[in-house]
């Protein structure tokens, strides 16, 4: 597992203020015009947006914040203010996503579910949530 060596035993606070700043300087390089504007497009709306995401919490958390998204994604541990290296529910990917968001939501209260995606397997195992699908 390469979160195991990239991430046991380095302190929390030090990795944490990484994934800030990287959040800042570095996601917005690699930003989709496009996406940026439907998630603006579904706020303005009054839509809640959620980022689900096999990628990291260290980083996404921070970007997401900013822009008020709330994110379903791969959470390192923390236990004594050190990473573990492991996750705390497991990577988030496949079929985790779609769990995780039929766990945090109760999808029948919703009139219609939008989902973007840029990877075909995300895509596929999102489309059964979804009422309305877009590719990336």
């Amino acid at each position: 597992m390469v979160s195991y060596f990239a991430f046991s035993r380095r302190d929390f606070e030090t990795v944490d203020s990484i994934g800030a700043e990287f959040a800042k300087d570095i996601i917005p390089n690699y930003l989709r015009e496009k996406a940026l504007n439907r998630i603006h497009w579904h706020k303005t709306n009054g839509d809640e947006v959620v980022i689900v995401s096999a990628s990291l919490d260290i980083y996404l958390k921070h970007w997401c914040m900013k822009h008020g998204l709330t994110l379903i994604c791969s959470q390192l541990e923390v236990l004594k203010g050190k990473l573990t290296g492991h996750y705390i529910l497991g990577d988030c990917c496949s079929k985790a996503k779609s769990k995780r968001i039929v766990d945090m939501f109760e999808l029948e209260k919703y009139e219609c579910i939008y989902a973007y995606g840029d990877t075909c397997l995300a895509s596929i195992i999102l489309t059964g949530l979804a009422t309305i699908m877009m590719a990336g």
